[in-house]
């Protein structure tokens, strides 16, 4: 039994790439840039009717609308919040999915 087989590689580089963001506090920049470059590969792929992939795919839009700059760019530190706040959104539905997976196999072993 997996922990959700439908995230695919596109929702899953998304979800760790916004999880990097949000994590790393002085992130270096060279990491920042293949970060934004996995990002922008991937997110016209995602499917957004997937449990928090909405949430993960505003962040990084934001991150690379705040990295582009421009009159209505959206600053890098709420673009950061954007990011937080996706991330734990998804790491507690992951934490939830697993925890599901783990009681599935214990009871079957108690079984």
């Amino acid at each position: 039994m997996s922990v959700d087989g439908r995230y695919g590689a596109a929702e899953q580089s998304l979800a760790f790439s916004v999880c990097y963001l949000a994590e790393v506090l002085v992130p270096r920049q060279d990491d920042v840039s293949m970060v934004v470059g996995v990002i922008e590969d991937v997110l016209p792929h995602v499917d957004r009717s997937l449990f928090a992939v909405p949430e993960l795919s505003r962040a990084a839009a934001m991150i690379i609308d705040a990295r582009a700059g421009g009159k209505h760019a959206p600053t890098y530190a709420s673009a950061m919040m954007e990011c937080q706040s996706a991330a734990a959104k998804f790491s507690m539905w992951r934490l939830g999915r697993a925890h599901d997976v783990f009681q599935s196999q214990q009871a079957k072993e108690v079984a």
